[in-house]
């Protein structure tokens, strides 16, 4: 694991309702990330395309799992009052201290893709306290080995969020990626088929494999000449809709 530590800003903080009593709690909030490409593309990216395109899956992977944040809100809350609630923007090294009464405080971190929440109990004495911040989002790719030439357009959704097409001039491989919130239940992914003749084809991919946080996984399959999706993986289920009606009205929500 690579730990890149940043310290907040330094700021201090006296909440109207504490008064001049408490006691100082320093924080350091540290990112926790793996300095190891994801093992799914040393798995399922093989044969020289699919390594071609895996440089692109990798940046795309890298923009959300950047070892940095630009920016850090936080918040403490003991019971239902909400003490401090700030966002400050992170140096290299910056260091933030809190001045606060007894208690146990709710503590919510969210720094761009990177989250921690816990409790941070307040006793009688100055503390220092570390909070490691881990991913919130996983990363899913669906990469096509072959369109068929039948076919004019290919667009794919996951839940609530089109998929971005990553481009690779140096392979024919087509692959359409997007971050997703965890879920610990089967996901799809829908992808629409725009044939020569104007028909739409749907094809609904249920994958088993739950994705975690931090995770990327990646399903390969190809398009047939009738816009049907292949995709040949014991975790993925799929349903064909030919001659989609609503095609026109497409809508990447799920």
């Amino acid at each position: 694991m690579l730990t890149v530590v940043f310290l907040a800003a330094s700021c201090s903080a006296i909440d109207e309702n504490l008064g001049s009593c408490g006691y100082e709690v320093a924080v350091e909030y540290s990112l926790i990330v793996s300095s190891q490409p994801p093992r799914e593309l040393t798995a399922k990216m093989v044969t020289p395309e699919e390594l071609r395109m895996g440089d692109a899956v990798r940046q795309f992977y890298s923009t959300f799992f950047d070892p940095y944040a630009d920016s850090i809100r936080v918040s403490l809350c003991c019971g239902e009052n909400r003490v401090i609630d700030r966002s400050c923007i992170y140096g290299s090294c910056c260091t933030k201290y809190f001045y606060l009464s007894r208690g146990a405080y709710d503590h919510e971190v969210v720094a761009d893709d990177f989250a921690a929440d816990t409790t941070l109990v307040v006793e009688n004495r100055n503390v220092t306290e570390w909070v490691y911040l881990r991913h919130t989002h996983g990363v899913a790719a669906i990469i096509f080995d072959d369109v068929a030439p039948e076919v004019n357009a290919v667009r794919v959704a996951f839940p609530n969020i089109e998929a971005k097409p990553l481009d690779n001039n140096e392979t024919s491989l087509k692959c359409y990626s997007a971050k997703l919130l965890p879920r610990g239940a089967p996901w799809q992914a829908e992808i629409f088929a725009t044939l020569a003749d104007g028909t739409v084809t749907k094809t609904t991919l249920t994958v088993s494999r739950p994705i975690a946080a931090g995770e990327l996984i990646i399903e390969k399959g190809y398009v047939d000449d009738r816009g049907a999706v292949c995709v040949q993986a014991d975790e993925v289920g799929a349903t064909v809709e030919f001659d989609w009606k609503n095609g026109t009205e497409y809508s990447p929500d799920l």
